[in-house]
């Protein structure tokens, strides 16, 4: 028989169990003893600089504070709760030894030890692994246990959990430093060993209600008693534990303890009253009374606490509401379930049963990358059993590459990364094997590479253990969204500016300043003069680029004084209301009122911007509105695509657009919103994108039919080139290898090539043409130049039309 040790090392009231006695190890005791380790664990260093722990330990002088000398330096003294959570946060300046001192105190002369941890997300393998590491120092066979495991267990082997239960799920409130640990778990027949069952666990449990964590108990056990004996607050003594003993039923109110002062004296302190109020207020207990405990059907929850009764009985009744059907285990129940655990183990039993932990690998499916599950299987397997996948063959090394970068998801949110690595690069690309290795519970993997065809990767497979790897800091989404390579290019849209010239004039231009004040002084402002000095444009000498009086997103030159740019809105707020009135009476406004609004660009007021819209819709559905009667098409369709802006109104402009008969109007409108209007990625949708997409494409192989390279080819580039600015919207949108009209478009370019080559003699500025089909194709890969817009504008800048002269019917 082994001597097996059951062992709860939690820091504040530390507990082992063993069925054997020290004296005579060969002997099976009928039930577990119980080894108390004292509340408040600790461990000393001695004068030697060995740590001891364990009873020992707390009755030790070492390192107690003032009264004792140099022995009582608060150094020598450490916590085991403050040294296992720094054990478990990975904090290197942690007295690790200490621990495993207090380990070895209240295991002595086990052989092996099964040892309870908390089952909550910060007890990760990880975590696990460093207390694995510091313990195989020993030279013990130690094993990790989770703590609602081993409660279950204890709870089975005392039939508060019937066996017969299968399927039964059942919930362990713990109660911790932090708070309460939490983890539920069901009730499993082992069908491999007849009559046996388990529990079986499915991901780790989790921390709730701080507020009543026993750090936050202690401390405020700690200011009654420092209220009721003064002496202790000034620091000038030992450290007392009475705050501890009050809490855990060590002590009794009106209880003394003799306590060493700095002086060398000794002095009395005494225990005072602490009432179940003081401590379970209640505003906690109306908090934890509100909860939702969540999580399905439970056949019965169980809580341990380590507070004393009178403590522990508000508590528990307070719990029963969220909780329901709760009972208590004693504190002594997670020690025994670990020697349990430990019997269990020795006879080849399982002791629980545990899901694997999904693991994921990040590949490319269509372009698209995404995490493809390495488990291949939702089984629950014995604790401590290794899981070996299949080969996950569907993997390359690319010829020429001496490392490749895998990306693996544990879980749903924890993503790690793996650098594989060759001394020499492969010929060709070569296929690979992955293959994974997984221990459930601890959720330890491990990962092998190797190829079929490679005999160097045959010879040496690269394996990887998942402990040496430290989670990065992006989500799954993020991860994948890096792997999205070649990035596709989004073109930058076309922003023209305003130039102060047209303003101010010059010996060749008219001044608009000057041009308004002649006309307030003739009678008025005229619409038919303000639209013709609006209307102009001009290139800049320096960069080439279009300016206007007023830009493209409707801004004035900042060389125009406050004066100036109010005097000029007062106009156009003129120009809007008199467009208001006429369709207030349902008469037909004036052409130049509206041209001359038009060219504001998105200067335009809003009330204009609105008709505009209305007037487009009206005309498309056949029905009469004041705006269309004596207005051309174009003028409502090119002044709606300068002016227009907002979302909804942009949306509803570019639905009429593609509702309609292609033309030179339609196109210069998809062009102008679609290449200029911040808003536009926003207004399409993905409907509307196909649309357009399909109309512009068809028309853009109908005009290199017809060999016309000229403006509507021109506006049929910026429509579509325009559409990729989707992209803001969808990142991934319009790519030939995943969207079949962009496929179809990419065929229309080809054609489109095919003619310019052609008839590359008769074309007019054939290799501008080709170079600018050439560039829409890159788009369609991805790649491209962002600044594919401007250079379709300007492509044969001195071929630009004015308005064309279509009526409306």
């Amino acid at each position: 028989m082994r001597r097996i040790s059951g062992l709860d090392l939690n820091g504040w009231q530390d507990l082992a169990a063993r069925d054997w006695e020290p004296e005579d190890p060969d002997e099976r005791l009928p039930n577990p003893t119980i080894v108390d380790g004292g509340i408040g664990g600790v461990a000393v260093r001695q004068t030697s600089e060995e740590w001891i722990g364990g009873p020992q330990a707390a009755l030790a002088p070492h390192g107690r504070g003032n009264g004792w000398g140099l022995l009582g330096a608060g150094d020598r003294r450490v916590a085991i709760a403050e040294v296992f959570d720094g054990i478990v946060a990975g904090r290197s300046q942690v007295n690790s030894e200490a621990y495993a001192a207090a380990t070895k105190a209240l295991s002595r002369g086990a052989q092996d030890v099964i040892l309870t941890v908390p089952d909550h997300q910060a007890f990760d393998e990880a975590a696990q692994g460093r207390i694995l590491s510091l313990l195989r120092r020993d030279r013990r066979a130690y094993r990790l246990l989770w703590r609602p495991v081993a409660l279950f267990l204890d709870a089975l082997e005392r039939r508060e959990i019937s066996r017969d239960a299968d399927g039964a799920r059942f919930r362990f409130l713990i109660h911790s430093a932090a708070g309460l640990e939490v983890q539920t778990l069901r009730l499993r027949k082992d069908s491999e060993h007849r009559g046996h069952v388990a529990p079986e666990r499915d991901g780790y449990g989790h921390l709730t209600i701080p507020r009543l964590g026993l750090q936050e108990l202690k401390e405020r056990a700690h200011r009654v008693v420092l209220e009721a004996n003064p002496l202790l607050a000034d620091g000038r003594c030992e450290q007392s534990t009475l705050d501890l003993e009050l809490l855990f039923g060590r002590a009794e109110p009106g209880d003394t303890r003799i306590l060493r002062h700095n002086n060398g004296n000794w002095f009395e302190v005494v225990a005072p009253d602490i009432a179940p109020s003081m401590l379970l207020t209640q505003v906690d207990l109306e908090r934890v009374s509100e909860m939702d405990a969540g999580g399905g059907p439970i056949t019965a929850s169980f809580l341990i606490t380590p507070l004393a009764e009178r403590l522990a009985a508000p508590l528990a009744a307070v719990l029963e509401e969220p909780f329901g059907r709760l009972r208590r285990l004693d504190w002594q129940a997670t020690a025994r379930g670990a020697l349990y655990a430990g019997r269990l183990i020795e006879r080849g039993l399982p002791h629980y049963f545990d899901r694997l932990t999904p693991i994921r690998l990040a590949v490319l499916r269509n372009d698209r990358p995404d995490f493809e599950d390495l488990v291949g299987s939702d089984a629950t397997l014995p604790a401590n059993r290794e899981y070996v996948s299949p080969p996950y063959r569907d993997l390359k090394w690319l010829r020429g590459k001496t490392e490749v970068d895998f990306y693996v998801l544990k879980g749903d949110t924890e993503v790690r990364h793996w650098q594989a690595n060759l001394e020499s690069a492969p010929p060709r690309d070569i296929p690979v094997e992955l293959r994974l290795r997984q221990t459930p519970g601890q959720s330890w993997a491990k990962l092998s590479l190797t190829s079929p065809e490679w005999e160097p990767l045959q010879r040496n497979p690269i394996s990887l253990d998942w402990a040496t790897l430290t989670p990065i800091g992006s989500s799954p989404a993020e991860v994948l969204e890096q792997l999205r390579t070649p990035p596709p290019t989004i073109p930058e849209r076309i922003v023209e500016l305003p130039s102060d010239e047209f303003w101010t004039g010059s010996i060749r231009i008219e001044g608009i300043l000057n041009a308004i004040q002649k006309m307030r002084s003739a009678g008025g402002i005229s619409p038919g003069r303000l639209s013709a000095l609006l209307r102009r444009s001009m290139r800049s000498p320096e960069t080439g680029a279009r300016l206007w009086p007023i830009g493209t997103d409707g801004t004035l030159p900042t060389t125009l004084s406050s004066f100036q740019v109010a005097d000029f809105l007062s106009v156009l707020d003129d120009l809007d209301a008199s467009i208001q009135r006429s369709l207030s009476r349902g008469i037909a406004t004036d052409k130049d009122l509206l041209r001359c609004l038009t060219w504001t660009f998105t200067l335009c007021p809003e009330a204009t911007q609105r008709v505009l819209v209305e007037a487009l819709e009206a005309d498309l559905q056949g029905t009469s509105y004041p705006l269309v009667r004596g207005h051309s098409r174009t003028v409502l369709t090119q002044g709606a695509a300068r002016t227009v802006t907002g979302i909804a109104y942009l949306r509803r402009v570019l639905a009429v657009l593609a509702s309609r008969r292609v033309n030179n109007d339609t196109l210069s409108a998809f062009a102008m919103i679609l290449s200029r209007r911040n808003e536009a990625p926003q207004a399409l949708t993905g409907a509307l994108v196909d649309k357009i997409l399909e109309l512009v494409s068809q028309e853009l192989i109908n005009l290199a039919s017809q060999l016309s390279f000229r403006s509507k080819f021109k506006n049929a580039l910026l429509a579509l080139a325009g559409l990729f600015r989707y992209r803001e919207v969808d990142p991934y949108a319009l790519l030939a290898g995943r969207d079949p009209l962009a496929q179809t478009l990419r065929t229309h370019l080809d054609e489109i090539d095919t003619l310019l080559h052609r008839n590359k003699q008769s074309v007019r500025l054939f290799k501008e043409t080709s170079q600018l089909i050439d560039r829409l194709q890159e788009l369609l890969d991805g790649r491209g130049d962002p600044n594919i817009l401007l250079l379709i504008e300007d492509f044969a800048a001195d071929d630009e039309q004015g308005e064309d002269r279509e009526a409306l019917v």
